[in-house]
Formats: structure tokens, sequence, C-alpha cells
């Protein structure tokens, strides 16, 4: 594992698990290196007739064996076909190689949650904001220390630590993750959103820190458990231990 001390942002609200989701969803993209959106042979582009809306899209039939990472292609009927591609993955892979649709909502299992149906995919527990994230085949471990406030001399005042247990409030709704009392400041909130092939997290602070210190920008240090022959390169070298990085 390696400890991560990132730095320098606001007050108001803080993000690194990003960090981590896009190094996961790298070990992802490898997969679909050299995927890019495109037609069947023998296919025309058409233009769909004048207010024709998604949902009557949905009531035409998918052609699931053309389905690609990037696109869901509908028969239109006499002889039209309309392919749907998106800048970001629209479906994911299975464990049998078979395409199935992105779906990033929170699903409850006991104790928690986890997405599935993702190019990322990651699970919760509902007594503490660890989170691990896999993609490819790779793990990786997210677990929070504490929340500092720090200065450009060196020095760092802690603030807040995670107190993971029963007091802890978590919540899902669609594709937002919300956890209050999970910090040993009750005025914290952390959440976390998914997506298609992402996922953020966030600290939210209610208002900015009440310190008798004056410091210079705030910092969240997290523990970082990665899989065997990844490394995290940071302010120009791997890193194998604890660092700080500036964002």
């Amino acid at each position: 594992s390696s400890g991560l001390h990132f730095a320098r942002s606001p007050y108001q609200h803080l993000s690194v698990l990003r960090v981590v989701a896009w190094m996961a969803a790298l070990m992802g993209a490898i997969s679909l290196a050299g995927i890019t959106p495109s037609l069947p042979v023998n296919t025309q582009t058409a233009t769909l007739p004048t207010g024709y809306a998604s949902h009557q899209l949905l009531s035409k039939p998918e052609l699931v064996e053309l389905r690609s990472a990037y696109a869901s292609h509908f028969d239109l009927g006499n002889g039209q076909r309309l392919a749907v591609v998106g800048a970001t993955p629209q479906n994911y892979q299975d464990a049998q190689g078979h395409w199935q649709p992105i779906q990033p909502e929170f699903t409850s299992i006991d104790g928690g949650w986890r997405i599935v149906h993702n190019t990322l995919r990651s699970a919760f527990v509902s007594d503490s904001t660890a989170v691990q994230v896999e993609s490819g085949g790779q793990v990786f471990g997210w677990q929070p220390l504490a929340l500092e406030i720090n200065d450009d001399a060196g020095h760092a005042w802690e603030l807040a630590v995670p107190q993971p247990g029963t007091a802890v409030q978590a919540e899902a709704m669609g594709t937002l993750l919300r956890y209050a009392n999970a910090w040993s400041d009750d005025t914290l909130v952390e959440q976390f959103e998914s997506g298609a092939d992402m996922l953020e997290q966030e600290l939210i602070l209610a208002t900015a820190p009440d310190v008798a210190f004056e410091g210079d920008w705030l910092s969240l240090r997290v523990d970082l458990v990665l899989p065997a022959g990844i490394q995290i390169v940071a302010n120009g070298q791997a890193q194998t231990s604890e660092f700080t990085t500036r964002g």
C-alpha cells in the first residue's frame, strides 16, 4: 500500500478518489484500446424522422449482436438501422465476454452497495467510506486516514479523522451514495457519484474550518492498496511510501 497526501484544494470541496478511479479506468481502457465507434459494413447513415423521440427509439428492438463498447444498434424497420454512438462507453463486457448495457446505479447488498454493471466496478460498506475499485481484473483499495490543514512550512494540523461504525448514516440515491456522521467532525459529508466508466468522490465541508491557527491549504490523507506491479508516479517519480502531491 501507499500513503497519499493529496493537497492544495479549496475549503469547500475536496476530491481525490477520482485519481484512483482514473487509474482503474486506465487498466480497463487497455482492453478497449483500438476500439473506435464505427458502423457495420454495408450500412448507410440516415437521419431520424422529424419529431422522432428517444422514448420511441427505446421501443425499437436492439440488435444485441452488434453491440460494442461505444455503440448500440436498433432496428427501425423498413431495412433501416440506427447506431447510437457515445463519447464514453455505453456497454461493458461481462465475465463471458458478452457486451451488456452499463448501469451505474448503486445496488444494495447485505452490509453495503455495489456497482457491477460497469467498466469500473466498486464495492462499498454501510459503516465506513473505504472503497474497493476493480477494472480489468485489477483491484484497488481506498481508505481515508485524515483531513488536515497545512502550511507551506510543512506544518500539519489534523481537522478530522474517519469514524467507522454503526453511527455512520449512508444512503444511496440512484448514482449518488452519501455518507453522514462518518468523520469525527459531524459537519463533514462524504459522497460518491457513479457514471459510465467513472467514479468520483467528494468530501464536503459545510463551512470553512474554524481553527485557531492559519494554514494555507487543506489535504486529505489516504491509504491506497495497489495491484501487484502497479505504481503511482507523482512529482516525477514512482512512489512506494507516503508522499505529498499538489492538485
